[in-house]
């Protein structure tokens, strides 16, 4: 059995350097991620399914941040959250197929163009702002027309 000194020294520097890449999470170019979390649904209360991303307002450093909006709540934590100061929210709901009324003899079917081609899934955006504090809370509910 041959003692091997340098083994252990290259055992301790590769987990010095899974400690510091460690460190680096959450951050991005040195700008703090934050756990922003809340509720989007209308004005009339129904919840919704889509996305939401926080993008830094112009000018302004930092990460932007999308993530799922499931059951009408949304939830980043600190490796995806976006960084501290104002922002612009881009909330988005892909919504399924609208169907036309009855006729006559017909059945209900996909919604047609003029032109008589289906039509797919509707995209609606909604544009909207935040300031997200340093410190907390970062609770933050939106109200959609």
């Amino acid at each position: 059995m041959s003692f091997a000194p340098w083994r252990n020294m290259n055992v301790a520097r590769g987990n010095v350097l899974v400690l510091a890449v460690l460190a680096g999470c959450g951050r991005s170019g040195g700008v703090p991620r934050l756990p922003v979390y809340g509720t989007v649904a209308h004005a009339d209360g129904e919840k919704m399914d889509g996305s939401i991303s926080f993008l830094p307002d112009q000018g302004r450093p930092g990460p932007g941040a999308v993530t799922s909006i499931v059951k009408g709540e949304y939830r980043f934590d600190k490796t995806n959250g976006p960084a501290a100061g104002p922002h612009r929210v881009i909330v988005t709901r892909m919504g399924g197929k609208t169907m036309l009324p009855k006729q006559a003899g017909n059945s209900q079917g996909p919604p047609t163009d003029p032109k008589g081609a289906a039509r797919g899934p509707q995209t609606t955006e909604w544009k909207l702002s935040a300031d997200i504090p340093a410190k907390g809370p970062y609770q933050f509910d939106f109200k959609l027309p």
